[in-house]
């Protein structure tokens, strides 16, 4: 299993491509050679993919706009392949009843199947709302029951997964084949004015059990992300990648 960067965590840093290519420098100069794109400003794929190559980097996946996927998948997909990129990501999905995931599931089918065909993969990252139950039913469990393990996967985000009470090390037994890559996010017990994200290993999660869950399961790349930072994003990045480096040797 891989460790990148989540462009999220530093989503302040990329709204042009003179700053994205400052910050994917940085990133690489703390530590990482991988990165997911997100939350970024406008962009030219082959200067985004020109960028990586000249920092020795890559891309493991996106955070696609779901109007994109849909409306303007062929176009989507030329990016990707230009980029080097295999897997397209879609961040959220709100749904108020299981009848609203079924419609969303319908309306995506096409771009799926496209995506597929193309020998790329679509990919659904969680949050806690989709572990909400209706019916007894949550949505999560919905999609993994009536896609395609082929072509249809999950980007599990472990801090998500807690907030809603998930165990992390059970939800990938019960997500086997279904999930590549994962946001390796840590919580904490927050004093007062301080946010509940943390670097990884400076929370509350158990990333020991976590990780090696993750490496019997297959997972290919691990983002690290942190959508809230109490000081310098890139510093919370270092901090994650070092304590990392030094707990898991990777």
């Amino acid at each position: 299993m891989k460790i990148a960067a989540q462009l999220f965590t530093v989503r302040e840093y990329v709204k042009t491509e003179k700053e994205i290519y400052q910050t994917l420098k940085k990133i690489k100069e703390i530590g990482y050679e991988i990165v997911q794109l997100s939350a970024l400003g406008a962009y030219k794929p082959k200067n985004m993919k020109n960028q990586l190559d000249e920092l020795g980097m890559s891309a493991c996946v996106t955070h696609s706009p779901l109007d994109r996927i849909i409306s303007d998948t062929e176009a989507l997909i030329t990016e990707h392949k230009l980029m080097g990129i295999k897997h397209i990501g879609l961040g959220h999905f709100l749904g108020n009843n299981l009848n609203e995931y079924k419609f969303f599931l319908d309306k995506l089918a096409p771009a799926v199947d496209k995506i597929a065909a193309a020998g790329l993969k679509f990919v659904y990252h969680n949050h806690a709302h989709e572990l909400i139950k209706y019916d007894g039913v949550r949505p999560l469990d919905y999609m993994r029951d009536n896609t395609d393990s082929k072509k249809f996967g999950f980007l599990a985000d472990f801090y998500w997964l807690q907030y809603a009470g998930i165990c992390s090390v059970q939800f990938l037994k019960q997500y086997t084949g279904r999930v590549e890559i994962v946001h390796f996010k840590d919580m904490r017990a927050a004093a007062e004015g301080k946010s509940r994200f943390a670097e990884i290993y400076e929370g509350n999660m158990d990333y020991d059990s976590i990780y090696n869950a993750c490496v019997k399961e297959g997972v290919l790349w691990a983002a690290v992300e942190q959508d809230v930072c109490d000081g310098d994003p890139f510093d919370s990045l270092k901090i994650s990648r070092d304590n990392i480096r030094k707990r898991l040797g990777i």
